[in-house]
């Protein structure tokens, strides 16, 4: 067989092949068609599923928090003076530790996270724990009660907490973080954080992100300024502690000078006792001088140590609720429905069960 007759035997083969492709293309639309009602009907079956599940499904809540954090970056004026006698509270490691992003980890820290369940917030039947309003609405409680273990559970302060009290705080915790809450920033240089809390229950998710943010705000003040406050509480007891020796040692020099209105100008040791006094008066006096100016020093200090938090947006009700909408529902259940309805067709035509 010359080159040219392989060449055509070939062409030939190959022309078969696409030939018998397309029949075989043709035969599967043909089946599909056969059985279109079956598909329909798979599809219409699915989309009344689909709509059902528009009406059972929950809707859920998002309530939005965005605060924005101001700190003092830089020492200047009393400030810097005041860090050079060492009472700047919050400068260097501190600032470092807590400034812009990294606030977002702490938000979502089990510590912030179980602080805020164990929080009293207003609910439609009063005050109420908010981790006991969970456990209500997601009707834990009667599950517990199935359970000799949980069944006598209760949450009524997070002091003394059992080894079950922690296990179904942790499980909580995870539930929350993994979930519900979500943390960003506005962009990668800006301290403005963006908190957003989803769920089931709508004044659940506005007091949790309330709660959340106030916990966190108070401790992240305090560990701000524990330093600066804790020099101002210093210096304010030193003073007062002075200003008490200093009006003993002025009542002295009024007792001293009283007890000798007119001391012989020969007996000099009469003066000894009036001018130790004085003597003690001026020390105190220059003292009290020195630790006031320390003390405002260090109130400075305090001031700029202090984050100024400037909340931008909070969830106001009626929160932004996401729910499936009954046609997109249909919609999809339908076009599952006719997917399901052609794979199961496919398989049986290429198991050749057709």
């Amino acid at each position: 067989m010359t080159q040219n007759e392989q060449e055509k035997t070939t062409t030939n083969s190959s022309e078969y092949t696409v030939e018998e492709l397309l029949e075989k293309t043709k035969s599967y639309l043909r089946y599909l068609k056969k059985h279109r009602i079956k598909t329909l009907i798979y599809g219409l079956i699915f989309g009344l599923i689909g709509l059902g599940l528009s009406f059972k499904k929950a809707p859920k809540y998002t309530a939005k928090m965005t605060f924005l954090v101001h700190e003092e970056t830089k020492p200047g004026g009393l400030s810097g003076l005041a860090s050079q006698f060492g009472l700047g509270g919050g400068a260097g490691g501190g600032k470092e530790i807590w400034s812009g992003f990294n606030m977002v980890p702490f938000l979502t820290s089990r510590l912030m996270v179980q602080k805020t369940l164990f929080t009293t917030a207003q609910f439609k039947d009063g005050p109420e724990l908010l981790l006991n309003h969970y456990i209500k609405f997601y009707e834990y409680d009667k599950k517990w009660a199935k359970s000799k273990k949980l069944k006598h559970i209760k949450f009524t302060s997070d002091k003394n907490l059992t080894r079950a009290h922690d296990s179904i705080l942790n499980v909580f915790y995870h539930q929350i973080s993994d979930k519900n809450l979500t943390l960003d920033r506005w962009d990668k240089k800006s301290t403005i954080v963006l908190l957003s809390f989803t769920d089931k229950d709508e004044l659940f998710a506005k007091n949790f992100v309330e709660a959340l943010v106030a916990n966190a705000m108070e401790y992240y003040v305090t560990v701000k300024t524990k330093k600066a406050a804790s020099n101002v509480n210093k210096l304010s007891m030193q003073a007062d502690s002075i200003k008490r020796k200093l009006d003993i040692a002025m009542s002295s020099v009024a007792y001293s000078a009283d007890a000798t209105p007119n001391p012989n100008p020969m007996r000099k040791s009469l003066r000894v006792n009036s001018e130790r006094r004085m003597v003690d008066v001026e020390l105190y006096s220059r003292s009290l001088v020195e630790i006031s100016k320390s003390l405002e020093l260090a109130k400075v200090s305090l001031t700029q140590d202090t984050p100024l938090i400037d909340f931008l947006d909070k969830p106001v009700l009626p929160l932004e609720v996401k729910k499936l909408s009954k046609p997109l529902a249909v919609i999809l259940g339908f076009i599952f429905g006719v997917g399901l309805s052609i794979s199961i067709l496919t398989f049986r035509k290429i198991a050749g069960k057709a």
